[in-house]
């Protein structure tokens, strides 16, 4: 079974690499300080909060693509063009199918945000090689790189939750709508948490919605990192216990949703 997920990850990966998206995908993420560097020159002060934060915008906006576009692409032409029938074959299994293609997509996503943070890390020290602590606030190579690996590594859930969807849904748009949805209340929840909170202001009345929704949202994937971000941006730092629980969350997130599919694309009449 190694050996076939060991094939698949190989397979998966030369795809991968080999789409046009993924190349355009790679050059972004050389030239994402620059991106990163015009936000920051914008400015007069907190210089190097600003071009960390450009760097987390590219991250976010290159993770999204690769996940949503590419992911979701290969795994339904796998379905309805019946490729996956040439690899779910005997002595193969869909378990090692599904798994030889979660981390070959792990992999590829690895080298492109392997990609920005060497590039990213090398202009930031570039730039800020000589400016004063009040222009360059809370960057440092350590913070922008701690940052850049937590930020990506949400990402892991969201690749699990696609493949969960995958395993029943019936074609990209229906991939692609349940994959916005689950980002994009991943985003909005935070905010409108914010506004609900008693406690900052909100109105007494709702007090019974605020805790449903933030139930709700205890219970999902948290895939904005606002609090990581504020943090490192501001040149704080993050207990080794705090980073430990946010990696465990988001590997226990995406093993469960990748159990999931197992069961479910086990049943399916493909």
């Amino acid at each position: 079974m190694l050996k076939i997920i060991s094939n698949t990850i190989a397979l998966t990966f030369l795809e991968v690499v080999q789409s046009r998206v993924y190349q355009v995908l790679l050059v972004m993420a050389l030239l994402s300080p620059l991106f990163a560097y015009f936000l920051s020159s914008l400015f007069l002060v907190e210089i190097g909060k600003v071009y960390m934060d450009g760097v987390l915008v590219a991250v976010h906006f290159l993770s999204v693509i690769f996940t949503l576009f590419i992911v979701s692409s290969i795994l339904v032409r796998d379905i309805s063009h019946k490729v996956c029938y040439l690899l779910v074959v005997q002595p193969a299994t869909r378990e090692s199918y599904l798994m030889g293609r979660f981390f070959g997509f792990l992999v590829t996503l690895l080298i492109l945000i392997t990609v920005v943070g060497l590039v990213s890390v090398g202009a930031g020290f570039l730039i800020f090689l000589d400016e004063i602590q009040l222009y360059v606030a809370g960057y440092t190579w350590s913070n922008i790189s701690l940052l850049i690996f937590l930020h990506s590594f949400q990402y892991v859930s969201l690749l699990g939750f696609i493949f969960f969807i995958v395993s029943w849904a019936t074609g990209l748009a229906e991939v692609m709508f349940f994959s916005m949805l689950g980002l994009i209340i991943s985003w909005v929840l935070p905010q409108v948490l914010v506004l609900l909170n008693p406690e900052f202001g909100g109105e007494q009345e709702n007090a019974v919605l605020f805790e449903f929704l933030r139930t709700v949202y205890q219970i999902l994937p948290h895939l904005n990192g606002s609090d990581i971000s504020l943090v490192l941006t501001h040149g704080a730092s993050l207990s080794f216990s705090a980073i430990s629980l946010y990696i465990l969350e988001h590997l226990g997130y995406a093993g469960v949703f990748l159990g999931l599919a197992v069961w479910v694309f086990n049943r399916r009449d493909l």
